[in-house]
């Protein structure tokens, strides 16, 4: 059942199969594991309850176990970013060592500084909570909310910096269609 749920997600994010799962986990925003059990558990709850005439009532540490969603203020060049990470790493290759061309090989071995997933999320994250400070300081100002747009503008730009930087190590060490391939 986890694997049709993280497959089907894959599909419809148009993600490649070969993304960890625990990366899909994280970005769909609950373990599916936990999550399951959890539901289980309170549908028990809820026929036990109805057996003795009660409405159920839910509890806040359902709520708790809720983590993160890293797809929320996230366009779509975040999947094309994901996706770069998961080919093969076309310098590597030539010399017959297959290893995945994600943040840690283009550092560890190349030199190249890109930021993780988990990173520009949490840049994400920050300008909304820097701008929801902001507007609880200036409560009587009535300060306008950061808009939709201008989140995501501002994710492309940190997203298209890690793939820019990426994009020119990988068309100057291959000669192939690899970036062809793989980015477009």
């Amino acid at each position: 059942m986890l694997v049709v749920l993280r497959n089907s997600f894959k599909s419809f994010t148009s993600l490649k199969q070969n993304v960890r799962s625990d990366l899909i986990d994280d970005l769909m925003g609950y373990n599916l594991d936990i999550r399951s059990s959890m539901m289980s558990i309170r549908a028990a709850d809820k026929w036990r309850l109805r057996k003795e005439g009660c409405l159920y009532k839910p509890i806040e540490s359902e709520n708790v176990l809720r983590s993160c969603n890293l797809c929320k203020n996230q366009p779509k060049s975040m999947i094309k970013y994901i996706n770069m990470q998961i080919a093969l790493c076309a310098r590597c290759k030539s010399n017959n060592v297959i290893v995945r061309c994600n943040k840690d090989h283009l550092e560890a071995k190349h030199g190249i500084v890109v930021d993780s997933v988990y990173e520009i999320a949490d840049k994400v994250k920050d300008l909304v909570k820097a701008d929801n400070n902001r507007r609880k300081t200036q409560k009587q100002n009535r300060s306008p909310k950061l808009t939709r747009k201008k989140i995501m503008n501002y994710a492309d730009e940190v997203i298209q910096r890690s793939i820019e930087k990426a994009k020119v190590f990988l068309i100057e060490q291959s000669p192939t269609n690899f970036y062809v391939d793989v980015c477009v």
